[in-house]
């Protein structure tokens, strides 16, 4: 199923967490656009712009001898592309927990990223589960950056399952606490399962 072709429904006190259905299936979707998406995608694009300028100047003024100069260009260059990739990706992608009659599998898309696709069978799961990254309390600097770009607090939270053999399965990671706990009542609820913090 292409969780974009069904409209939305907003869970209630989660500010990026929609449910669609589609016949019997239904998809839980994690849209991935924050404040901070805003922040990779300005530095991507001021990065970018002053490399690719840098290089270009230099092209047509013919002075490419210095070899640090050019290094430095390319550095910004690449360090802007890359930041605006993940700027963009944050962007416009999601994270899909879609639930069918047989199975429960996890997407993310449409773009190309790096997180894990777990696939799992329904009838061999017994519990959904959060859990809490506390962040560093000594590291304030990072805990005012997150405040600035609109968190309220800088611990995450990962939604996932235990198996009847209590292995753990992480679903989705990263979420700040009301999609977290939103997520993992609307996920056990489906499936019909207990959900609880550990």
């Amino acid at each position: 199923m292409d969780p974009r072709t069904d409209y939305g429904a907003k869970i209630a006190g989660a500010s990026r967490v929609t449910l669609r259905r589609e016949g019997e299936i239904t998809a839980i979707v994690r849209h991935w656009s924050t404040p901070a998406t805003w922040f990779g995608l300005l530095f991507g694009v001021v990065f970018t712009f002053l490399g690719a300028g840098g290089l270009l100047t230099e092209y047509l003024a013919g002075s490419s001898n210095d070899r640090s100069l050019l290094a430095l260009f390319v550095s910004f260059a690449a360090l802007g592309s890359l930041t605006l990739y993940f700027g963009l990706v944050s962007f416009v992608n999601e994270s899909c927990i879609v639930l069918m009659p047989g199975r429960i599998f996890v997407t993310h898309g449409p773009m190309p990223n790096w997180l894990s696709r777990p696939m799992l069978a329904r009838s061999g799961i017994g519990s959904v589960f959060l859990t809490r990254r506390l962040f560093s309390p000594g590291a304030k600097a990072g805990t005012a950056f997150l405040q600035l770009i609109g968190h309220d607090e800088a611990d995450t939270y990962s939604v996932g399952v235990l198996t009847r053999e209590r292995t753990p399965v992480p679903l989705l990671t990263g979420l700040i606490e009301p999609d977290a706990k939103a997520l993992a009542e609307l996920l056990a609820r489906e499936l019909g399962v207990p959900a609880g913090l550990i």
